[in-house]
């Protein structure tokens, strides 16, 4: 289901990008990211197929059915099935590309965490990535961006890190067979490339939006160095990814890669449906932000000691606020004045 926009309300949004990168030169790794133009496409809504009940026979000699009176008087209530959804129920498996049924649409709605799972957005409603060592990951959540774990968003490129039992094996095995992956931004993410919040009155309601494929061209290890080796557990087992989001498709069947996947909107259509989610009546072009071309190596701290299970942590929806000592004085006078 749609949701209505929402206003460009800053306040709760921190900015995570990259601060002073170095611009991106050589690596293979770390090539620019060109987006295409933008180009127009449609879209077609899934049906809800009818439900109808098989036809009833009266040669039926598999059974021996007693007969039973039935009285004059009794009246028979019928109930009728309630309506399809949109969100119909399908199985955790893991699948490589965008969600099938078309249920989830790339950049211009929000959902629930639940809604990912139904949909087969993001199967899992616990972890942020999605996946298995054998196949490959095929989606990631972003909420939490660290700058002391080298973590970044460019919206067209992403800096994610975490460790083997944390979905690092699964993303290694992606990058090693180069499968696309799909990436929901939400709102705790912070900065400009956040989701809204579903309620725009209450910030309590998270919401995630699809941003489209991404695959992973790079992988360095805890010392900075770029690595082809899978993670492993331990100290040793941190391992920060590169994503880069794939192009839009081509309009001209000759530009097509045999077995490409690509997205459904280019980079600025992305862009400019995030700015218009926000409340931002005059969207502006998107600039890419640079690449950094190293990266630091990791500091211990960030990921010994309490900080050791960060990535680890359940998704838990925020707390309620709990009341002010003014709010309850002044429920008490009114309470003393009612009497």
């Amino acid at each position: 289901s749609s949701h209505p926009q929402h206003s460009a309300d800053q306040r709760h949004y921190t900015p995570m990008e990259v601060d002073n990168p170095t611009p991106a030169t050589t690596s293979d790794a770390t090539q620019q990211y060109y987006p295409s133009q933008p180009q127009h496409s449609q879209y077609h809504s899934l049906d809800p197929t009818s439900i109808r009940e098989p036809p009833i026979t009266s040669s039926c000699t598999s059974y021996s059915v007693e007969e039973v009176p039935v009285p004059t008087q009794c009246v028979v209530e019928t109930v009728e099935p309630p309506p399809p959804t949109k969100m119909t129920q399908r199985p955790p498996t893991t699948h490589f590309g965008h969600a099938e049924g078309g249920e989830i649409v790339e950049g211009k709605e929000l959902y629930t965490r639940k809604d990912l799972a139904i949909a087969g957005g993001h199967a899992l409603e616990q972890k942020d990535v999605h996946g298995n060592m054998k196949e490959g990951a095929d989606s990631i959540i972003v909420s939490h961006l660290e700058r002391d774990l080298r973590e970044g968003d460019g919206l067209c490129w992403l800096l994610f890190s975490c460790d083997r039992t944390n979905g690092g094996g699964a993303l290694c095995r992606s990058y090693h067979k180069k499968r696309a992956i799909r990436v929901f931004r939400s709102s705790l993410l912070g900065g400009r490339f956040s989701a809204p919040y579903l309620d725009e009155d209450e910030d309590d309601e998270i919401g995630y939006r699809y941003d489209g494929l991404y695959m992973v061209k790079a992988v360095w290890d805890v010392n900075g160095n770029e690595t082809e080796t899978f993670p492993t557990t331990g100290l040793e087992g941190w391992q920060t990814f590169f994503f880069t989001r794939l192009p839009k498709k081509p309009l001209d069947a000759k530009d097509v890669e045999p077995g490409m996947q690509y997205n459904q909107l280019g980079l600025q259509e992305l862009w400019g449906s995030i700015q218009k989610m926000r409340g931002v009546k005059r969207p502006k072009k998107f600039e890419i932000p640079p690449v950094p071309a190293k990266l630091p190596p990791f500091k211990r701290g960030a990921i010994t000691g309490e900080n050791k299970d960060r990535k680890a942590m359940a998704y838990k929806p925020l707390p309620k606020p709990e009341p002010k000592q003014e709010d309850d004085q002044e429920m008490d006078r009114m309470i003393v004045n009612t009497k």
